[in-house]
């Protein structure tokens, strides 16, 4: 009997007009608003914003087959056309992203990876997040959210040690018109969401990578749910 990982690797693969990847190079068409997700969960924000924007483009990037799988099968059900979806590592799919292509990125409830020892897979690692910039057009705007405090502070670290700047931030955000399965589980308990926007300046006038120490604390006493 295959393993769950294959299944799901089996059954993405079958729907080749949404899934993109080394193999099969991301190509978006010029003059089309473009957004890109890093780490989609089950992609019910993504799918959402897809369906109400019809002429905007959307591209949700997830490591996990089965929540990529999930998204896919969610967006064929909405009956939406404009989305594509990539599943991997980030600096894995990086060479088959275009560059300077997108206007938004946004990066919703990242596992936080608090110990000192996985600082290097947060999302909101400055150098990981200098990465993504290689994504964005000059003047993209980007939207990170978390429900873990400690996260969201070491992010208003990271977004302009990374060459962003930071144009608004909060640790009490109010609900959006669309928000992500997790957003809702959360407000539901009373926990406020924390929020950063920012700009991408462009390659050329960003600021140079800044050190950010990765401090080895407790980010949370609570046990974090996996993202849906």
């Amino acid at each position: 009997m295959p393993r769950k990982k294959a299944r799901y690797r089996a059954a993405l693969e079958v729907t080749t007009e949404w899934l993109r990847g080394p193999e099969r190079p991301l190509d978006l068409p010029e003059g089309v608003p473009a957004t890109i997700e890093v780490g989609i969960g089950s992609g019910h924000w993504l799918v959402a914003r897809a369906k109400a924007e019809p002429h905007r483009l959307f591209v949700g990037l997830e490591l996990k087959e089965e929540r990529a799988y999930q998204a896919t099968r969610d967006a064929i059900a909405a009956g939406v056309s404009n989305m594509r979806f990539m599943v991997g590592e980030a600096s894995r799919l990086d060479p088959c992203i275009p560059a300077a292509r997108f206007d938004e990125l946004a990066i919703l409830f990242p596992d936080p990876w608090p110990k000192k020892t996985d600082s290097k897979r947060r999302l909101a690692w400055a150098p990981r997040l200098r990465g993504f910039g290689r994504w964005l057009r000059p003047g993209a705007i980007g939207l990170f959210r978390t429900d873990n405090r400690r996260l969201w502070e070491y992010a208003l670290k990271t977004v302009p040690a990374a060459g962003y700047v930071i144009t608004s931030s909060t640790d009490d955000a109010p609900r959006g018109d669309v928000v992500t399965r997790y957003e809702s589980r959360f407000r539901a308990e009373g926990i406020p969401i924390h929020e950063i926007r920012f700009t991408w300046p462009g390659s050329d006038a960003a600021a140079p990578l800044v050190p950010v120490a990765d401090e080895d604390v407790r980010w949370s006493a609570r046990v974090l749910p996996t993202k849906p």
